[in-house]
């Protein structure tokens, strides 16, 4: 990489977006965030302080902190643009997917030690990515892969890692996405074992948050049932669709929405983050 390239490549990242700010008097409702990127699987760590969302075709991972205070809701973002992986810069992933010849973010979690678990378009591979050191970047430390269940658990479309219950939950579907199923894993250090499938779900449902007895998921622009945030297989929310959804703060939802599966100009619609008060949710 050449000087001059180099200045240029920051002075580029250095004039995106680094904040976002959404007033109080917008958050008691719905509210749709136009984004420059396409999202696919969302999460929040463990304080519901802090959000990680995968932009699929980079693939990047787009890192952000949230203070909510009488004024609103901040959002202070910053990126994982590229990994240090045997002494050179990848984006994230250090081989190419052979039977698509591309690499796609599909899914991401916080991890322990402040790693962060990706998964790459339906893939069942997890690869993790290492925290920098003063001074250092991200770096690529290694993989490990989700067993599959049956013939019904081929591609993952969603994925939500539970640090101290050493869970890991997953939406998958059979090759041909027609057969979408809920399934759970236990991860001891960084091997995962297959424990049950929880239930079946609607084919092009995403998501997905876990409480005692239930989940909440989003389903798809595709699917083929009425759009919304289901609670278990019931309607808790209509008419809103995405790729993945999480908790932040009181219990507040943010979906991740991939706009590209929609009829549009030039191929689809702009990806979004959408704020969903808790209070809309019928329990």
């Amino acid at each position: 990489m050449d000087s001059n390239y180099k200045k240029a490549m920051t002075k580029s990242y250095s004039n995106q977006e680094n904040e976002y700010f959404l007033p109080d008097q917008y958050l008691h409702d719905v509210v749709k965030i136009d984004l420059g990127f396409q999202p696919a699987g969302i999460v929040s760590d463990e304080s519901r302080s802090r959000i990680a969302v995968c932009a699929y075709f980079e693939p990047a991972i787009m890192l952000a902190d949230l203070v909510r205070d009488d004024k609103g809701l901040n959002f202070k973002v910053s990126w994982v643009r590229g990994v240090d992986y045997q002494k050179k810069s990848i984006r994230l992933f250090p081989d190419i997917q052979k039977d698509c010849g591309a690499n796609r973010a599909q899914t991401v979690n916080f991890g322990p030690n402040g790693e962060l678990w990706v998964t790459r378009s339906a893939g069942r591979k997890i690869f993790i990515l290492a925290p920098p050191k003063e001074g250092e970047r991200w770096r690529f430390d290694g993989a490990t892969s989700i067993p599959s269940a049956d013939r019904n658990s081929v591609f993952i479309h969603s994925a939500k890692l539970y640090i101290l219950a050493n869970l890991l939950t997953t939406i998958e579907s059979d090759a041909d996405l027609n057969h979408w199923v809920i399934n759970n894993y236990s991860v001891k250090d960084r091997r995962l074992e297959f424990i049950e499938r929880v239930c079946e779900t609607h084919p092009h449902t995403h998501g997905l948050e876990i409480g005692i007895n239930s989940y909440l998921s989003v389903t798809d622009y595709l699917s083929p049932v009425k759009h919304g945030i289901l609670l278990n297989d019931r309607m808790a929310i209509s008419g809103i669709y995405g790729s993945g959804l999480c908790f932040i703060g009181s219990g507040d939802i943010i979906v991740s929405k991939y706009g590209q599966n929609e009829p549009g100009p030039f191929n689809g619609e702009p990806g979004q983050l959408i704020y969903v008060p808790s209070k809309l949710l019928i329990i």
